[in-house]
């Protein structure tokens, strides 16, 4: 019931939940994602929880459930926590993509900036996380700006001047 009728009064009780939900328990987390995903679909939701103080963990989730909802709203949450979600590195690279298809174009340098100071020396990594920016872009038919490109001009020249050339290939 908590997933039918959007409310922000609804979210801290499925967060609550998914807090609580054995990783075994695959039907009901399952369920728990998609009533978290229908309550922050909706635009004034997620307006709200914008408002709200959240756990590391809990924004973790809240990104979660967001990789289903395709609004500008979502791609603003990723962005304005994308430093707390740089923690995780299992799940950046996804949330990355998700947030680069709807993120605005000021969101998009902040999201790049962060990303790359976070992992300035780790070349590799930046790479990888590079390519999940490059690709929300290009699932939502636009091109990287000029400051993603000169990232990226810079990866590829730090690349080359380390004389492995296959890794960015």
């Amino acid at each position: 019931a908590l997933g039918r009728n959007p409310h922000i009064s609804a979210v801290a009780p499925l967060l609550e939940r998914r807090r609580k939900v054995s990783a075994e328990d695959t039907h009901l987390l399952h369920t728990v994602r998609m009533a978290l995903r229908n309550q922050v679909r909706d635009p004034n939701v997620l307006a709200e929880l914008s408002k709200i103080e959240l756990s590391d963990a809990d924004v973790g989730v809240v990104a979660e459930a967001l990789a289903g909802v395709d609004s500008a709203e979502a791609g603003a949450f990723f962005a304005s926590n994308i430093r707390r979600l740089a923690a995780n590195r299992k799940t950046l690279t996804q949330h990355l993509k998700n947030a680069c298809r709807f993120a605005s174009e000021a969101d998009l340098d902040n999201i790049a900036a962060v990303v790359r100071q976070s992992f300035s020396t780790e070349t590799e990594f930046q790479i990888e996380l590079l390519k999940s920016i490059v690709e929300g872009i290009s699932q939502r038919g636009a091109q990287p700006g000029e400051s993603i490109r000169k990232w990226g001009a810079e990866i590829a020249a730090a690349v080359w001047d380390n004389s492995d050339v296959s890794r960015v290939c």
